[in-house]
């Protein structure tokens, strides 16, 4: 058992390395996003970041709540603390993507159709409520079949968050429970569905459609399970140079394997490569000078994430009403937009995210202090 002073120096730390992997996995996802208007820049791997998030947050719920679990933590408060957590930027971009809706909905009578009418309003409501889209195919004003279909269509990338709610809730009702065996055991039946299931679709890139939830809340399990796991065995140090651990972690989401390889590379990378990468980004800090840059990364790897996606929607718009086609000037408008989200988004964390998050803490979590039983004067005197 861990000397309490041990505990107490563990319960400090901060794990900036694996705070700036997060904003390398976020950023990779938006060039995947805007690969029609980044390239020749690719991250045609970036949906592995998915899974490197999920590890991530495996580790550092277990490091955080874990004990508090085990002390006496309900499952209903624990899921309040991620459901606030997680909620106000979901929000935020998916407030964005109603709205972009809106004037195109307006603006084509073709969309008018009382189905029409009807799915874009549930679409709506699914979206505030953090809710899937449980049905097939959406509004046709939502342009592709991926987006008619997808289980997020007004904030396509919200899928995986929501996943990330599922296995949430799975940890603190008996994840947090399972020994290290059992956990392994779970693990191996998560991967070996993730890998027979989606073999026919040529690896773990599936699109995100509610007919595929079996296998993303299998995915999600794996990866989460995995970062528990890590956890149990960090104290074991995986000396890797905080810099190089980036660098690494980069190259991932750069690979480009063929159809034919692609189940084989992914399920690779999925174990043991990024474990390994986490691994290392939990064991070794940066260097004072690198602190705060890395700690950054992380602060906004969650804002550009959750509401970039619509947000590119806005923003191309906006070029063609100023007749600049975003492809032609391509990768200089990903690179933009990019950069305007870096710089953007801390503002939000401390002006919508930071006072949003709060005020549900104090609606929904504190407790009102006690009044004092009043006293009656006679009595007492």
């Amino acid at each position: 058992m861990r000397s309490e002073a041990g505990s107490s120096i563990e319960s400090a730390r901060q794990y900036s390395t694996l705070d700036a992997m997060r904003g390398i996995a976020a950023l990779a996802v938006i060039i995947l996003h805007e690969y029609d208007i980044a390239r020749p820049l690719k991250a045609a791997s970036a949906p592995l970041a998915v899974d490197l998030f999920y590890i991530i947050s495996g580790f550092i719920v277990t490091h955080a709540y874990r004990e508090k679990l085990c002390a006496g933590l309900g499952a209903r408060p624990f899921m309040l603390i991620r459901l606030i957590r997680l909620y106000p930027l979901y929000l935020l971009g998916t407030i964005i993507g109603i709205f972009y809706y809106v004037p195109l909905y307006i603006g084509n009578a073709a969309s008018h159709s009382a189905n029409n009418t009807i799915a874009y309003i549930v679409s709506v409501l699914d979206g505030l409520f953090f809710a899937p889209q449980f049905r097939w195919g959406g509004p046709s004003l939502f342009s592709g079949q991926m987006l008619q279909d997808a289980s997020f269509p007004l904030n396509l990338p919200a899928w995986s968050l929501f996943y990330e709610l599922v296995v949430n809730l799975f940890f603190c009702v008996f994840l947090f429970r399972l020994r290290k065996l059992y956990l392994c055991a779970l693990m191996a039946a998560c991967f070996i569905y993730m890998v027979v299931s989606t073999l026919p679709d040529g690896g773990f890139n599936v699109e995100p459609q509610i007919a595929y939830m079996p296998m993303m809340i299998a995915r999600a399990t794996f990866s989460f399970a995995m970062g528990m796991l890590i956890y149990e065995f960090h104290s074991i140090r995986m000396k890797l140079p905080p810099l190089l651990t980036l660098v690494l972690c980069a190259c991932v989401f750069c690979l480009d394997p063929s159809i034919q390889n692609r189940a084989a590379t992914y399920a690779i990378v999925i174990f043991p490569v990024l474990p390994l990468l986490v691994w290392c980004g939990a064991s070794v800090e940066p260097p004072p000078s690198l602190i705060r840059s890395f700690k950054c990364l992380g602060a906004i790897s969650y804002t550009v994430y959750a509401i970039h996606y619509p947000l590119r929607w806005v923003f191309t718009s906006m070029l063609w009403a100023f007749n600049i086609d975003p492809g032609a000037n391509a990768p200089w408008t990903a690179l933009v937009f990019i950069a305007g989200l870096m710089i953007v988004s801390p503002w939000i964390n401390r002006n919508f995210d930071a006072p949003v998050r709060a005020f549900l803490t104090r609606v929904f979590l504190q407790k009102p202090e006690p009044r004092a039983a009043a006293v009656d004067p006679i009595a007492a005197s």
